[in-house]
């Protein structure tokens, strides 16, 4: 398979690969298949090595969200007060669903972190950086069959 930056070839890996992850730091996958450029050190993912990535890339997330004291958290009664929109809307928002606001469990009740609502408020996008060292932006994930 050619390279479509450089035109070089991609190389079939199935050794260690780190993942530089804006949110959540650097995430380390091991065994499962990518492709790589021989000449640009371009990277396709599999299928498997995407989820291997979202699935550590989620473990990693609700570990940082974690370390966060209870009171850093919200409802959804009250996360949807402080976006002005009703439950309902809150609830069945798409992008909140996806992850947009930082989310956990406490007794089973979902619980919204305050900073992740109050950031969506102003930027459609509650997600930050959750680690203490900062990438330069985020990557998107590619696959390929």
């Amino acid at each position: 398979m050619k390279c479509y930056e450089c035109g070089g070839t991609y190389v079939e890996r199935n050794d260690r690969y780190e993942y530089n992850d804006y949110y959540v730091g650097p995430i380390n996958v091991e065994g499962i298949q990518y492709y790589s450029c021989d000449s640009c050190d371009d990277v396709l993912f599999s299928l498997e090595m995407a989820e291997a990535i979202e699935k550590e890339r989620d473990k990693r997330i609700a570990e940082f969200i974690a370390n966060f004291p209870v009171k850093d958290f919200v409802s959804s009664s009250e996360a949807a007060a402080m976006l002005g929109i009703s439950r309902q809307a809150f609830n069945k928002n798409r992008r909140i669903k996806r992850g947009f606001i930082y989310q956990t469990k406490l007794s089973g009740t979902p619980v919204y972190l305050r900073q992740s609502v109050i950031q969506y408020k102003d930027t459609g996008d509650g997600r930050f950086p959750l680690h203490p060292v900062q990438s330069d932006k985020p990557r998107e994930l590619v696959y390929s069959k």
